[in-house]
This record gives structure tokens, C-alpha cells and sequence, in this order.
């Protein structure tokens, strides 16, 4: 699974995906734009990410869906990526 389409799939999470469901979600609120960008940095990872891709996993494969399989190691692969990188960004 670990392969250069999981490294640009974090990419597009971490600066895309987040940053702007972030935006959408704090519109019009009294939050301010440090607060917003702290937000938009606690991307997907834990265990709970883990715990709901592996349920809907088991689900997706109960009812034969293409690629059900690539579900849980992908989430897993997007948690330990962004715990990575902002180990990195943080200390």
C-alpha cells in the first residue's frame, strides 16, 4: 500500500481537503484565522479514524465492493504520515 499515490493523497488532504472543510465548517464564527489554522493542522489520524475505516471496511467487503481491502492500510498509511509530518512541524 505504501506507495508515491499514498504520499500525494496525504498531500491533498493535509493542504487541501482539511484546510478548506476547516474554512467551510468556521464560517461566520468568532474564531480567528491562528485558531482556524490550528484546526486545519489536526488532520485525520487515532485510533478512532482507524476504528471507522476498519467498520466500514468490513462492510464494503460483506457487500463484495471493489477495493473495500485498500480501506483500512490506506487510513493507516494517512495516520502515520500526518503524525510524521507534524511531529516534525510541531517540535
Amino acid at each position: 500500500v505504501v506507495s508515491w499515490q499514498l504520499f500525494i493523497f496525504c498531500i491533498v488532504m493535509i493542504v487541501l481537503v482539511r484546510p478548506i472543510s476547516v474554512l467551510f465548517s468556521t464560517f461566520k464564527t468568532e474564531i480567528s484565522k491562528k485558531e482556524r489554522a490550528i484546526v486545519a493542522m489536526m488532520a485525520p489520524r487515532g485510533i478512532v479514524v482507524l476504528t471507522v475505516a476498519q467498520f466500514f471496511s468490513g462492510l464494503f467487503m460483506d457487500d463484495k465492493v471493489a477495493m473495500a481491502k485498500y480501506i483500512t492500510p490506506v487510513t493507516f498509511g494517512l495516520v502515520f504520515i500526518t503524525v510524521v509530518i507534524y511531529g516534525f512541524i510541531f517540535t
